[in-house]
């Protein structure tokens, strides 16, 4: 038919959806199945209002036997219960997660974004006051030396991931009517808004049983001057680097090498992993033994940051949680919890960095591939 509306023509004006996503994605992520055009379209129609099937073919021009098998495939989902869409009592169809657009999402981090310097102040000030006990903890780094910015890089995930659930907890009070939802995994969306290369994430990796330790973890931070080292997803026990990490971590004479173990352990330098002092292989990033316990200990190094901060996550809270209330859909209202996380706190992360950089309290990295924001534990 001349007049009907297709994904490619101007009648109807497609679009596109950007996943963020929060928690452990394995088995979780039913963003990954809607990585094509029809099922971001389907999404953003149904975000705030239901929709029917036929509705749905209609506005895009898209036979209806198209329309529903992908409906059917977006309302099961990944794991059966997690799902991008829900289907309605009344057979109608309505969004599963939260879907903002830019202009939304740009409004949202600009309420975050007046915190910033705020909260940096506060993160200086505690790291002034600690050096202490910050200097003291570097016994268990078997590394050997003391870089405090280097131990900020790896500890800026748990203060800044603190300070993000803190001021989501604050929330209930704009949202106490609700309770909030708890899962694995959840996923959110942006319309229109390009990936950004610039943003922080970490990932966490573990294995049992690597080069005589019962246990080991690794995570690393990635972003604007970062690259990454590895995802979630990443194999630690068949990854021969970071097993030239493991043996050097109290000194690896190079000379005692096979030609094939100094090739990796040169990429391994170049990875940022391992440094050459004097012929001995040594950690470049922050290794820590003894275990878990040196690991508790080393995340409350800052402890007590959220009453410092407490103010601050309160007024946040205050002011997001007004915008919250007047964009977010009624029926995804006990998902703010993911809306503070993965919408509004998006560009948080990045903004502290830069802050604290130019504070001073953060060395910029040498090389994207540096041992910042790496850390390793070690269990015996």
């Amino acid at each position: 038919m001349e007049n009907q509306k297709t994904l490619q023509d101007g009648a109807y004006r497609p679009t596109s959806l950007y996943f963020i996503g929060n928690g452990n994605p394995t088995g979780n992520d039913p963003s990954q199945n809607a990585q094509h055009a029809l099922a971001q379209n389907l999404l953003f129609l149904c975000r705030n209002r239901e929709r029917s099937a036929r509705e749905l073919a209609e506005e895009t021009g898209i036979p209806l036997f198209y329309i529903e098998e992908e409906l059917k495939r977006q309302c099961e989902g990944v794991d059966g219960e997690y799902s991008l869409l829900r289907r309605t009592e009344w057979g109608r169809y309505i969004a599963d997660i939260l879907i903002a657009d830019k202009e939304e999402y740009e409004t949202a981090n600009r309420i975050y974004s007046q915190y910033a310097s705020s909260f940096c102040g506060v993160l200086a000030a505690a790291v002034a006051a600690r050096q202490g006990e910050m200097q003291s903890f570097w016994r268990h780094n078997m590394q050997g030396d003391m870089d405090q910015s280097l131990l900020l890089w790896a500890l800026l995930p748990d203060v800044i991931g603190s300070f993000i659930g803190q001021t989501g907890r604050e929330l209930k009070s704009a949202f106490g009517d609700v309770k909030p939802v708890d899962r694995p995994y959840t996923t959110v969306a942006v319309r229109g808004l390009a990936e950004p290369a610039f943003l922080y994430g970490g990932d966490s990796i573990s294995a049992h049983d690597v080069c005589g330790y019962s246990d080991i973890m690794v995570r690393n931070l990635y972003g604007r001057r970062l690259k990454a080292h590895f995802h979630c997803d990443h194999d630690l026990a068949g990854d021969p680097l970071l097993q030239m990490v493991i043996r050097s971590v109290e000194g690896l004479p190079v000379q005692t090498l096979f030609e094939q173990e100094r090739k990796i352990a040169r990429q391994a330098i170049e990875q940022g992993y391992l440094r050459e002092r004097d012929g001995v292989l040594e950690p470049a990033i922050l290794v820590m033994g003894d275990g878990i316990s040196v690991y508790i200990e080393f995340q409350s190094l800052l402890d007590g940051l959220e009453e410092e901060t407490g103010a601050l996550t309160r007024a946040l809270a205050g002011e997001l949680g007004k915008y919250m209330r007047r964009v977010m859909p009624i029926h995804l209202r006990k998902e703010y919890f993911y809306y503070n996380a993965c919408i509004a706190a998006h560009e948080f992360f990045d903004e502290v960095v830069e802050e604290c950089i130019r504070r001073g309290i953060l060395n910029p990295p040498r090389d994207p591939l540096g041992p910042e924001g790496v850390l390793m534990v070690l269990c015996v």
